[in-house]
């Protein structure tokens, strides 16, 4: 049978009042309790905190049945996840505190890399495939306003617009503006994470998924 060991705190012991002071009368008491303490059987003890603050923790040590967990990495964030019938299962989401879970990983009910990496090298492909066509509207977007005279020679759009302003607010040179920032960091998003999958999960496949106890 597979067995994990669990440790529980149970209890603080300090030494008296009127040696808490005395180092050398301290640290003896201390160090007397602690080997008082681990001979009884399925304790453990240890000395926490310094100077008067110096006491002994008591832990209860047991052997508990566990049982084996297979997990395997994602195919597309690239971390290390269990595994439900040969896929992984959910992760990546946030609970609001609503009682539901909001979003979730684009990996989720994929194979681990481990078995197949056919779902990361599509996912790099269509990434690479959108920054390709992101890049040609970014160029077409700068030889716009260029010509209309709203683009700095060190390249970036003359026109400063706030973050949150509404795009129903936005003038026609802010919106291009916008657009461009969008356009811009959405590509470099997408050029990180394409790279990310092509470093941590490609070099994933064929290799032995990890085993936890739980």
């Amino acid at each position: 049978m597979t067995t994990k060991t669990k440790t529980t705190k149970v209890g603080e012991a300090w030494p008296a009042e009127e040696i808490r002071e005395n180092t050398k009368a301290r640290r003896t008491w201390v160090d007397a309790k602690i080997a008082e303490i681990n001979t009884e059987a399925g304790r453990l003890a240890k000395s926490v905190g310094t100077g008067s603050y110096q006491h002994v923790v008591i832990y209860k040590v047991e052997e508990l049945a566990a049982r084996e967990q297979s997990r395997g990495t994602c195919q597309f964030c690239g971390g290390l996840q269990a595994i439900y019938s040969s896929r992984i299962v959910l992760h990546g989401y946030a609970r609001p505190g609503d009682g539901y879970t909001v979003g979730r990983c684009a990996g989720v009910r994929e194979k681990p890399a481990e078995l197949s990496i056919d779902f990361a090298r599509e996912t790099i492909a269509a990434m690479r495939k959108q920054i390709v066509q992101h890049t040609a509207e970014i160029e077409q977007l700068v030889r716009d306003m260029v010509e209309r005279q709203e683009w700095k020679p060190y390249g970036q759009p003359a026109t400063s617009i706030a973050w949150r302003k509404p795009d129903r607010d936005l003038t026609d040179a802010e919106r291009r503006a916008r657009t461009w920032r969008n356009l811009t960091e959405l590509n470099q998003a997408l050029g990180q994470q394409s790279d990310h999958i092509e470093r941590h999960v490609l070099p994933r496949f064929g290799q032995a998924l990890a085993v936890v106890l739980l």
